[in-house]
């Protein structure tokens, strides 16, 4: 089975269309739907997909990471924190929950950080299994060696976690020998029964290799982060072309007209995706990059 992909939802992820506003979900194709969407407590949306659509509830590591002990505004990032945030948002039956957890960055104390995150792992599951039954509780395995993070691998399994998340590959994305290498350890380590989740890796040139290893599912916000820097996607023969788009309508002529659910409705009340523009035309190129890219994705199991 195809590995699942949850599309990273920011906080101000809405467009106001007639009046209306609408969270992004809403502008996608039915069949170019992600999976679900992975929302970050350190960048809680204006608008929540509605049930029964699968969310990834994280913790926000990455945000605290330079930190030495983590920290959301005033809010130490404790198992006890967390738990409260995921129920004061409404986590339903299935959605994943993250055990809180500080990155192992070089120049950090790697020590306090590890001990950190053990102890974390202890306590969430417990707390997890008692408040919020219904979710899968789900712990991110680090370490600074291969063999470290397998270790880990195992020990979280035995503390009694059966979701993981494989984290610190993103910031290395273009080496994808040595983090296929990383994640195929983690899965040997792990029974099958296992779910392995991928943070931050959602370009089509691993989605072979995912699958082939037996990955369940991964995030991504590239699609997001690339559209306000200017690029719109086009989905083409199996390929992710990559159009720079032009400050101005008149220069964007080599960019092909799409006729995506967004880009019309924008086009309709004069606002242009294929441009740089207002906050509407960026975050509408963003939505059309979303089911671009989905489109990828799905053409990489059907195709040979």
């Amino acid at each position: 089975m195809p590995p699942k992909f949850y599309a990273v939802l920011g906080k101000s992820d809405t467009l106001s269309i007639g009046g209306k506003r609408q969270g992004i979900w809403e502008f996608i194709e039915k069949q170019n739907q992600p999976n679900g969407w992975l929302i970050s407590l350190s960048n809680k949306p204006a608008l929540f997909p509605p049930s029964p659509i699968p969310i990834f509830w994280d913790c926000s590591a990455i945000r605290y990471s330079r930190l030495n002990f983590p920290q959301l505004g005033n809010s130490l990032v404790t198992p006890l924190f967390c738990i409260n945030q995921y129920l004061k948002l409404k986590a339903k039956a299935g959605d994943f929950i993250t055990c809180p957890d500080h990155i192992l960055l070089p120049g950090t104390n790697l020590e306090f950080r590890r001990q950190f995150n053990l102890k974390c792992a202890k306590e969430f599951i417990v707390l997890a299994k008692t408040h919020l039954s219904f979710c899968r509780p789900l712990a991110t395995i680090h370490g600074v060696s291969i063999e470290e993070r397998a270790r880990n691998a195992v020990r979280l399994y035995e503390l009694g976690y059966h979701a993981f998340a494989i984290g610190g590959l993103a910031i290395n994305a273009s080496q994808k020998n040595r983090n296929i290498t990383i994640i195929r350890a983690i899965r040997e380590a792990l029974p099958l029964s296992c779910h392995i989740h991928v943070f931050g890796l959602c370009s089509p040139d691993y989605l072979r290799a995912f699958a082939q290893i037996g990955i369940n599912s991964f995030d991504g916000g590239s699609w997001l982060r690339e559209s306000f820097l200017g690029f719109f996607y086009e989905a083409r023969e199996n390929k992710l072309i990559k159009h720079r788009v032009p400050q101005n309508l008149l220069s964007n002529l080599a960019i092909p007209l799409c006729y995506c659910r967004i880009c019309e409705t924008l086009r309709n009340s004069g606002i242009e995706t294929r441009a740089m523009g207002s906050r509407a035309a960026n975050l509408g190129r963003a939505i059309h990059n979303l089911g671009e890219l989905i489109k990828i994705h799905q053409q990489a199991f059907i195709t040979k």
